[in-house]
């Protein structure tokens, strides 16, 4: 975890400067609330079947501490995560999630802190 604090501490701007365009997120995922503090960790990706976040569940459990989970969502129809969700994934240390898709219940989720990306609410 040691380099994911180093990158912690560089600028997101400057990381995206040396890196190619297929390594830099998708300008529509944005925080869901501010100011979220930055996030750096291995990610843990998942890929979620429409309409079902199972697999959110399972990575939950899965990934290691300090990992932040990636979603792709498989629609923006329903949301795949909300305060529970990420409260559980709080308590199991993962440092937070970024998905392309949408999320619920941000104020729950501001309230703990607990830092997410997303593409919609």
């Amino acid at each position: 975890m040691e380099l994911a604090a180093g990158f912690a501490r560089l600028s997101p701007t400057t990381l995206s400067d040396v890196l190619t365009r297929d390594r830099v997120m998708d300008h529509g995922i944005r925080p869901v609330w501010s100011p979220v503090p930055r996030l750096a960790g291995p990610a843990y990706p998942v890929r979620c079947a429409p309409g079902d976040n199972l697999m959110l569940h399972a990575a939950i459990h899965r990934a290691p501490a300090g990992s932040v989970i990636v979603v792709e969502a498989g629609d923006r129809d329903y949301a795949v995560s909300g305060g529970n969700v990420c409260a559980w994934a709080q308590y199991r240390g993962i440092a937070g999630f970024v998905v392309d898709g949408v999320i619920r219940d941000v104020a729950e989720v501001r309230e703990k802190r607990f830092p997410v990306f997303a593409r919609g609410i």
